[in-house]
């Protein structure tokens, strides 16, 4: 945070390897000694077709949208996206982007003290009011902790002085803050559009108190305020109740940023549904993204309409936990199909559920190109399905699947997991069955040049969930569980693919854990960790070692009647209803969709 003094030079506290009346970044000597250097020099320019770029000394308010991973993945994420044009569309705010430099880039900066900077202005992070990091996955904390360290940011919260910026953080993993609540100033929980310009008209009201007590107003921001989370003053008893709104934003005011790159998702985004009623157990999304909202046909289709024709995009995806459960979704395909078909451009519909309904609304918005379908059918058995509240059958993801042969798909992809609670060694080998099943049927109907994907992720028990006190399996357990399933696969048309185990425990440890994770998340960074989230750059031996150093048992367990971490974190579901489904999945009992059977389950929220 800065006293803005002219257009060129700024009056900040001496931070790292920044210094008082630091100017502005030279971008000439990070486009002529570093970007020839390192690769894909396009992920740190800017300059993307419809970005917004503000004259950052005359807007009132400056913040930084930090995503802690490379640009092709943060430029694929709609939150931030939302985001970045809620705060732009907003007289007087202005933000700005960031991305995780790749390895290559940061040992550069490091060699050559460049601080992080932003995409568009060019600004080094230091010199925002604020600084917002967007908390999706857990293994992205090395990242988080190498980006406050190129920024010249102390990494604690408590190390931090009047003049440095406000760290804040926002999304999923809120929702269990304990692991990251000593890096954050403010984390705000639940929905974001409105939270964040609440956020920032606070911290424009109070910017004088927060120059010259940063402490106090802090302070007073928690005492205030149910709706934000401020770690460094955890007050006993208060809970802290998410941000909801009671309609979804509808992204259209601001045009969508075309990226310099192919990114993850490449193609136009729509959400058109927030929330889900299918109360699947080990969902944590659909638990605390309850209650479940809709745009409305008309909003969705002037979105869709805005975005293909400013970006060029030939796909559109339509967004949400089950896209098959929009109340309108067979008129609005139809909508969409009559609206893009002709003009080449595809509609994709991920969250489908695995039946000829969702296969048929498929096929109508995919005519111009089949890709590939993905169903997630989770376990290898119907009574395991019933366990986590998935009333599935075999035959039902056999017949679909079929039936997307015969409707033209030639590839499709199933989610299972490994390590569910109850889970027996038939479950487990029930899923190589399973693909064998589908494989054979598809040749006996004569369908060829067909290929199956099977993607068996690990459990790992998330907060706020009915599995939330439920044990997480070993590294060697999953280890067993995925050899049993190679074991049996041998048809060459079916491709699997296990998530790493080691991954999966260490996210078990944030998921669950309290303050003690971080200390060795930074040590981990210490000794080297960085891009945790990507296979190819984990390394379980770093962690290892540094849990052992600082004598931090790697420990998952939690049982009910303990004390959670997350327990102060009101997402507006009760524990006896968590309590009760962990009881109806023990027992093998099915839960309805409350919206489809018209039957309340009780969950403690109070639906629109």
């Amino acid at each position: 945070m800065i006293n803005k003094k002219n257009n060129e030079t700024y009056n900040i506290h001496p931070i790292g390897f920044l210094s008082i009346e630091m100017p502005f970044l030279n971008f000439n000597l990070v486009e002529k000694e570093i970007l020839p250097f390192v690769e894909k020099p396009a992920r740190y320019i800017g300059g993307e077709i419809n970005s917004s770029t503000k004259p950052f000394d005359r807007a009132n308010l400056n913040l930084c949208l930090a995503f802690p991973d490379i640009y092709e993945i943060g430029m694929s994420n709609l939150g931030n996206r939302i985001l970045y044009s809620a705060v732009n569309n907003r007289e007087g705010f202005s933000a700005e982007r960031v991305y995780c430099p790749w390895k290559d880039m940061q040992l550069e900066m490091r060699k050559k003290k460049i601080s992080l900077f932003s995409l568009e202005n060019k600004i080094p992070v230091a010199y925002f009011d604020v600084v917002g990091f967007s908390l999706q996955y857990e293994l992205c904390i090395t990242n988080m902790i190498c980006m406050l360290q190129l920024a010249g940011i102390p990494v604690f919260s408590k190390d931090r002085s009047e003049g440095v910026p406000l760290i804040i953080a926002g999304g999923a993993c809120v929702s269990q803050p304990e692991p990251y609540a000593d890096i954050f100033d403010v984390m705000i929980p639940g929905d974001g559009e409105k939270a964040i310009l609440d956020f920032l008209e606070w911290f424009g009201r109070n910017r004088d108190l927060i120059l010259s007590d940063r402490e106090r107003a802090l302070e007073k921001l928690s005492a205030d305020n149910n709706n934000v989370y401020v770690p460094r003053f955890k007050i006993e008893g208060k809970k802290i109740r998410k941000n909801s709104e009671n309609e979804i934003f509808a992204d259209i005011l601001s045009s969508i940023i075309v990226p310099n790159i192919q990114t993850v998702h490449d193609r136009a985004v729509v959400e058109i549904m927030r929330g889900c009623t299918r109360g699947c157990r080990f969902c944590q999304p659909g638990m605390i993204y309850r209650p479940r909202r809709e745009k409305d046909i008309a909003s969705i289709l002037a979105e869709t309409e805005k975005k293909i024709g400013e970006s060029g995009y030939e796909e559109v995806s339509l967004l949400s936990l089950s896209s098959g459960d929009y109340s309108g979704i067979k008129k609005l395909c139809e909508k969409l199909n009559a609206a893009f078909s002709s003009r080449n451009i595809s509609v994709s519909l991920p969250s489908l559920r695995c039946d000829s309904f969702c296969i048929d609304l498929a096929d109508q918005v995919s005519r111009t190109r089949k890709s590939g379908l993905t169903f997630a059918p989770e376990a290898g058995t119907e009574r395991l399905r019933k366990v986590i509240n998935k009333n599935l059958s075999d035959t039902e993801i056999i017949n679909s699947c079929l039936y997307a042969f015969e409707k033209g798909w030639k590839l499709i992809k199933l989610y299972f997991m490994a390590g569910l609670p109850f889970e027996s060694d038939t479950d487990i080998e029930s899923i190589g069955l399973l693909a064998e099943r589908i494989i054979s049927e598809a040749a006996k109907a004569g369908y060829k040049g067909i290929k199956l994907n099977v993607a068996v992720s690990n459990f790992v028990p998330k907060a706020h969930t009915p599995f939330q006190w439920e044990k997480m399996n070993s590294i060697e357990e999953l280890r067993k569980k995925h050899r049993k399933i190679r074991n049996i696969v041998k048809n060459k048309k079916i491709k699997l693919n296990f998530h790493n185990p080691e991954m999966s425990f260490l996210e078990s440890l944030f998921a669950r854990g309290n303050r003690n994770v971080l200390r060795a998340a930074v040590k981990a960074v210490e000794m080297g960790a960085s891009f945790d989230q990507w296979t190819d750059c984990f390394d379980y031996s770093i962690w290892e070692k540094a849990f052992s150093e600082l004598g931090i048992e790697m420990k998952t367990e939690i049982k009910p009647g303990d004390i959670l971490p997350w327990g102060h974190m009101d997402y507006g579901i009760s524990e006896q209803y968590l309590l009760s489904e962990r009881v109806n999945a023990r027992d093998g009992r099915l839960t309805p969709d409350c919206r489809q059977s018209g039957i309340c389950a009780n969950c403690g929220l109070e639906c629109p």
